[in-house]
C-alpha cells in the first residue's frame, strides 16, 4: 500500500468549513466574545479613604405595628411582640442602611455588639447616594 488510499481520510487542516446551499463551503463566522465582568468592589475598596469619617449608627431590634389607642394605654410592665424570633440577630442599621446583623454581647462594663454577617448587596432604590 502507498499510503493513498482514497477511502482513508487525510490529515485535517485548519477549522472544518460549514456547508451551504449547493455544497459550496462557506467560512464559519467568528463568535465576539465579551470580555469577562470585573468583580465588584468589595466594603473596604468602596471605603478606602474615608475611614475616619464618623457616621452615626443604630441598632434595630424589631419592630411592631401597634394602634395609637393601645399605645396610649400602655403601663410600665406590658409586653410588645416584635417581628423577631429569640435568637435572631438584630440589624446594624445607618441612614436607613442595612450594615450588619449583630449579636448583643455583654462586657463588664458595656452592651457590645458581635458582628455575624456583613450586608455587602444592598439594592435599597437609592441611585448613587
Amino acid at each position: 500500500m502507498d499510503g493513498n488510499d482514497p477511502n482513508k481520510p487525510g490529515p485535517r487542516r485548519g477549522r472544518p468549513k460549514a456547508v451551504g446551499p449547493g455544497g459550496r463551503a462557506q467560512a464559519r463566522e467568528a463568535t465576539p466574545q465579551a470580555p469577562p465582568e470585573p468583580a465588584p468592589p468589595s466594603l473596604e475598596e468602596q471605603f478606602a479613604g474615608f475611614e475616619s469619617v464618623p457616621i452615626a449608627t443604630r441598632v434595630r431590634v424589631g419592630a411592631a405595628t401597634c394602634r395609637l389607642g393601645r399605645l396610649s394605654e400602655m403601663k410600665p410592665g406590658e409586653v410588645i411582640a416584635l417581628d423577631r424570633e429569640v435568637g435572631e440577630p438584630f440589624d446594624l442599621m445607618s441612614d436607613n442602611r442595612l450594615l450588619a446583623l449583630v449579636e448583643p454581647v455583654a462586657d463588664d462594663e458595656a452592651v457590645t455588639l458581635k458582628v455575624v454577617e456583613l450586608v455587602e448587596d444592598v439594592d435599597d432604590g437609592v441611585d448613587g447616594c
